[in-house]
């Protein structure tokens, strides 16, 4: 009955096609291995939580990150979208825990874990409907879960994806480029206020101890008293023409120029 209902299925993963609906997220970040062969050394590639999972598990068997794998009746071996156990595991939760009846069934699920219950040899079951309406369930069994089938978020990643342009790196090799980063930045600072604090210097030297003129600091320095003049200058004008105004006599000797 799986192989009936499922072969067409999987037929398009066996001929390199991907169906688009349960694609892995992560398939241009899958490991150079060939995902249609298995030897006992791709096996001891996979992860350690992946390598404990196939060791809990008689039937189904992790491939890769992306796919599991399983025997079907005849002993063909064919290849599950880790996508799709994950909508399994969902829709038995779903069946466990809310009071509405599913409406939809995702596709192969009663053949799926018909040949789970049977073969797989773990503790887990999944909660399913009865062709009489009943629930379907095995006291003493556990209700299997994301975390425990390797199908979270977090673990469907068969390696970091970084965008184009960037690099994935560990979080201490980050901090440690950051503070290197800023060190280089702090010591190119001091270095040019060296460098600057030396030319000053050397311009005060070649010129005999006399300040340089057209510097900017000295011609800010040079605006500033001349402004403070000119005003100096106004004012001790207005006083003057006031004087003369009062006394009925302001000379000429009396004005003050500006040099």
């Amino acid at each position: 009955m799986f192989l009936g209902s499922l072969m067409s299925y999987f037929w398009a993963y066996k001929a390199g096609e991907q169906i688009e609906e349960f694609a892995p997220p992560i398939s241009r970040a899958m490991s150079t291995q060939n995902l249609f062969a298995y030897t006992v050394g791709n096996a001891n590639d996979l992860p350690v939580w992946v390598q404990n999972y196939n060791r809990d598990h008689y039937w189904l068997k992790r491939h890769t990150i992306p796919y599991f794998r399983v025997a079907l009746n005849d002993g063909e071996t064919v290849l599950i979208p880790a996508m799709l156990v994950r909508l399994y595991i969902k829709f038995g939760i779903e069946i466990m825990t809310s009071e509405i009846i599913p409406s939809v069934t995702p596709f192969g699920y009663q053949d799926f874990i018909d040949m789970f219950h049977a073969r797989d040899a773990s503790p887990y079951y999944f909660p399913h409907y009865k062709p009489d309406g009943r629930l379907g369930w095995k006291e003493g069994s556990t209700v299997p879960d994301f975390k425990e089938f390797g199908v979270a978020e977090d673990q469907l990643l068969d390696m970091p994806v970084a965008l184009p342009g960037q690099v994935v790196v560990e979080e201490d090799d980050y901090e440690e480029g950051r503070r290197a980063i800023a060190a280089k930045r702090h010591a190119e600072i001091m270095a040019f206020r060296r460098r600057a604090e030396k030319a000053e210097k050397d311009r005060s030297e070649s010129s005999g101890g006399v300040p340089d003129v057209h510097h900017v600091d000295v011609m800010a320095a040079w605006h500033r008293k001349r402004k403070a003049v000119e005003e100096d200058f106004v004012a001790k004008r207005a006083r003057l023409d006031g004087n003369g105004g009062a006394g009925g006599s302001g000379g000429a000797g009396s004005e003050i120029t500006m040099g």
